[in-house]
């Protein structure tokens, strides 16, 4: 499978931090790749809802960290407040490869990895094993697009099996504009051969920014089953949907398979 992605045209659409790892490993493989984030995170600017709530946990308290950038405004509001609750105590819960960049940056173990590191699997997981009812979910604001309905469902769902969320906004999701003139181009005359989605928020931030049908006749690639499943509601076909939550190079096999 060496060299079938060379000269590739590729258009990675997620935020800043992931394009650029993914980018790299398309690279690598001879791709030439469009960096263009459909959308921006960043931690909201009023943590005072989060602050309250971090200081109330304790050990029967449950946090759920569904995002890179759910982790990094938990640990700001944790350093701004006083006194500080033994996090020790605390089983947290994160998807995917966020798992390990919550143990490597905070040193902090998610109190059980299911099979299927997704929200259905941490239902699951809850489900069989509840011992308490209260769980702080961490979620993101939306602006520019309507919120995708992984988060609303995953609350359902806890709801369902009789756990209590706490659902705050910690951070930021924005579309962002399209204004590479190159890149419009190069959609609009279909002249790219893959458009890799890692979310549902960045398909939805491309479909504001192009008709339906523009998209429809450029392949797509999605980073995982969540974002592969909302793609196809949305009216898109994708051509591969990874399944390894969270791992980049195991997304790359399978994007060279289709190519191949």
């Amino acid at each position: 499978m060496d060299g079938v992605l060379k000269h590739k045209n590729i258009l990675i659409t997620a935020p800043e931090n992931y394009t650029q790892k993914l980018g790299l490993l398309f690279k690598k493989e001879g791709a030439k790749i469009w960096q263009y984030p459909a959308i921006k995170t960043y931690i909201n600017p009023d943590l005072s809802s989060l602050k309250k709530q971090v200081l109330k946990l304790n050990k029967n308290t449950l946090v759920m960290l569904p995002s890179r950038m759910a982790i990094e405004a938990f640990f700001k509001a944790y350093k701004q407040i006083s006194p500080q609750p033994d996090l020790s105590e605390i089983k947290f819960f994160a998807f995917g490869n966020d798992q390990n960049y919550l143990k490597d940056k905070y040193d902090i173990s998610v109190a059980y990895q299911p099979e299927e590191t997704g929200p259905n699997g941490i239902v699951t997981h809850l489900k069989s094993t509840k011992k308490t009812d209260k769980i702080l979910v961490l979620a993101p604001k939306v602006i520019g697009v309507p919120e995708p309905d992984v988060i609303p469902n995953f609350i359902h769902d806890l709801k369902s099996i009789g756990m209590q969320p706490i659902k705050i906004q910690a951070y930021i999701t924005e579309a962002n504009d399209f204004k590479n003139t190159s890149l419009i181009k190069a959609i609009n005359q279909n002249n790219l051969d893959l458009i890799c989605f890692t979310s549902t928020t960045e398909i939805m931030a491309l479909l504001k920014a192009f008709p339906l049908k523009t998209i429809q006749n450029i392949p797509i690639a999605c980073f995982g089953p969540y974002t592969g499943q909302n793609a196809q509601k949305l009216g898109l076909k994708p051509v591969y949907i990874g399944q390894k939550y969270g791992d980049f190079k195991d997304f790359i096999i399978g994007i060279k398979q289709l190519f191949d």
